[in-house]
């Protein structure tokens, strides 16, 4: 394979890579699926609201408790995670936090970062989020006769929830940017208004995030039938209802996979002829099959829960597709760091 080929040019340790791209894959789709699996649950409810089917109510409220306890758990392990990297590199930044790095010190600029506004810019806008999410489940009993004023709790929610996968975005894409040092330095209003006119002017940029949203929909969605499965004896709604949700969270998780899919593949196409040829490198057919088949196996799974009349018997099914799904979003990593030669 290339893939193998090129790691051994570099003499890079297949293992090592495989396990830090595991890593980082795992930590992508649980923090989409943190993110957006609220906007699932807000806009069940709210089906809920417009048809006046129990259903749908009780639906809603599973997958806000999925979207709740994906959140804590991603928060507490990134918190741990955040908590020990910044007490191991406490000694190495101590001395360089007011030094002013240049545009390519990506390593430098992120310990300055962190060491400026590390708490408040990775963990109170996400923390807020969670606190909305929280309010959000416990006053579902609380408000049932109060639907407008939950579903307001709610969508509030979500916009945090949604705020911070942007924000998180335009980080991402300005890390070596020196506007990123202005913002932080400087006066922030004019800024932030050339980092956004920078990103909405990119066709690329806003599907990007659009990408972002569908797949952790669909991650979301994928990680909702294995809750269901779970809570399936402990909170007996009834087999009626248990088939219903098992089949719902299979439609939304088909459709978003689809159309993570097809953006995917025009942002691949967008960022590919952006880049000089000479620069990029060939991609390996290996994992392009991969990036590309792995998301359709999941819709066949997907498609196959949604069609059953006993959805509940599909339990491998339901767990392959959100392993399929975690596989396919690593190589489409490989496939995006083959098409910017600085990554």
């Amino acid at each position: 394979m290339l893939l193998l080929s090129t790691l051994q040019q570099f003499d890079i340790d297949p293992a090592n890579f495989f396990v830090l791209l595991a890593t980082v894959g795992l930590t992508l789709f649980f923090i989409l699926a943190a993110l957006t699996t609220p906007l699932l649950g807000a806009v069940t409810e709210s089906a809920y609201v417009l048809r006046h089917k129990s259903f749908y109510d009780k639906c809603a409220l599973q997958i806000t408790q999925t979207a709740f306890a994906v959140g804590m758990f991603t928060f507490l392990t990134l918190g741990a995670v955040a908590a020990y990297s910044i007490i191991a590199l406490q000694p190495e930044t101590a001395g360089v936090a007011s030094t002013v790095p240049t545009p390519g010190e990506n390593a430098g600029l992120l310990i300055r970062l962190w060491t400026h506004l590390g708490p408040m810019l990775f963990f109170l806008p996400p923390l807020k989020g969670l606190i909305l999410l929280f309010a959000y489940l416990a006053s579902w009993s609380f408000l049932k006769k109060h639907r407008t004023m939950h579903l307001l709790i709610g969508w509030s929610a979500v916009l945090s929830t949604l705020g911070v996968l942007f924000c998180g975005l335009l980080l991402a894409v300005n890390i070596e940017s020196p506007l990123l040092l202005m913002f932080l330095l400087n006066n922030p209003l004019p800024v932030l208004q050339a980092l956004l006119t920078e990103f909405f002017s990119s066709p690329s940029m806003p599907l990007i995030y659009l990408g972002l949203v569908c797949t952790g929909l669909a991650a979301g969605a994928g990680l909702a039938q294995l809750w269901l499965i779970m809570r399936r004896f402990k909170v007996d709604y009834g087999r009626d209802y248990y088939a219903f949700a098992m089949r719902y969270c299979a439609r939304a998780a088909l459709l978003c996979t689809l159309a993570s899919t097809v953006i995917g593949s025009a942002v691949y196409v967008l960022l590919r002829r952006s880049v000089p040829p000479e620069l990029t490198q060939p991609q390996d057919i290996g994992v392009t099959v991969i990036a590309v088949g792995l998301p359709l196996s999941c819709c066949l799974l997907w498609l196959s829960i949604a069609k059953s009349e006993s959805p509940l018997r599909h339990k491998p099914g339901a767990f392959f597709a959100c392993v399929f799904l975690f596989i396919a979003l690593c190589a489409q990593l490989l496939m995006l760091a083959g098409t910017f030669p600085m990554i």
